[in-house]
């Protein structure tokens, strides 16, 4: 089951690609905002014990695992792969550095192979107060990357309230 993604940069969520990956020649760091797995709120707030890192890249590479104490495991990777990640129970969040001796990363998540124990409902409410413009792009993105996406793991299991304090909105922005 995948768990999160790992995130590569995009423009219409947040232009900062320093806060996907940092870039250094074929040496790809993802000790960011966006790709840091918080896996101390996953012990703590789910049934999941064990966790995995799946990579997929064009060619071969080493990746070394890291968690607040420091590097906890170094595997060679090669095509689609999965890395498990080393129980360690004071860990509280994990990256990984991929360095690509050939080819180029496609995409990854942190997963579990564990079945979920609970189907789970998400409610997302967001207040705003004449913040129109912002509130129309920010509730397109929702739509477009997780309300109508069926390869999000959150298609049909999240529910958008909008609470407008300005009483400013337009209906019509409302899906």
């Amino acid at each position: 089951m995948k768990l999160q993604n790992v995130l590569l940069m995009n423009r219409d969520i947040c232009p900062e690609e320093a806060l996907y990956v940092r870039k250094d020649g074929k040496k790809l760091s993802f000790d960011t905002y966006f790709n840091i797995f918080s896996i101390a709120k996953w012990r703590l707030y789910t049934e999941i014990a064990s966790f995995f890192l799946h990579l997929e890249i064009t060619g071969r590479g080493m990746v070394t695992l890291y968690d607040q104490n420091g590097r906890i495991g170094e595997y060679l990777v090669e095509g689609s792969t999965d890395v498990t990640i080393p129980q360690r129970p004071d860990s509280q969040c994990v990256w990984f550095v991929l360095r690509l001796v050939e080819g180029e990363f496609v995409c990854g998540y942190y997963g579990t192979k564990q079945a979920p124990a609970h189907d789970v409902r998400i409610a997302l409410d967001i207040c705003t107060f004449k913040r129109e413009a912002y509130l129309k792009r920010n509730l397109e993105l929702l739509r477009t990357q997780l309300l109508e996406n069926h390869d999000s793991p959150l298609y049909g299991k999240l529910e958008v309230f909008v609470v407008d304090n300005g009483r400013t909105l337009d209906d019509s922005i409302v899906f």
